[in-house]
């Protein structure tokens, strides 16, 4: 019976086909209707700087959205801590990608 064995070791370098931007919007405010309204106001805004950079509004994509009471810590006269309402905090975390494109990357990076 015959063998034949071969060993070697190997390198394989390829430039990425796709860029994905991760962003993420957060804002506090007291009231939640107010926080919602501002949601609402700061995607509309980035949807608009993206147009501008040839982007459709439908490839801003979102990953998560939510809503949470926002408290702080903080020491009362008599050294006891405790914790008051702030208001109501969201993040929206969104992706944009699109085909690996240095030039436009900076475009958009520079305008964010």
């Amino acid at each position: 019976m015959r063998n034949l064995r071969v060993t070697g070791k190997g390198k394989l370098s390829l430039r990425p086909d796709r860029t994905r931007i991760t962003l993420t919007l957060e804002g506090t405010f007291p009231v939640y209707e107010q926080t919602l309204k501002a949601s609402a106001e700061d995607s509309d805004t980035l949807r608009k700087v993206l147009g501008k950079l040839d982007f459709a509004p439908e490839e801003l994509k979102t990953l998560s959205f939510g809503v949470d009471s926002e408290y702080e810590s903080y020491e009362d006269e008599r050294h006891n801590y405790k914790q008051r309402f702030v208001g109501y905090k969201y993040t929206h975390m969104m992706k944009l990608e699109f085909d690996s494109d240095n030039e436009r990357l900076g475009k958009v990076l520079y305008q964010l």
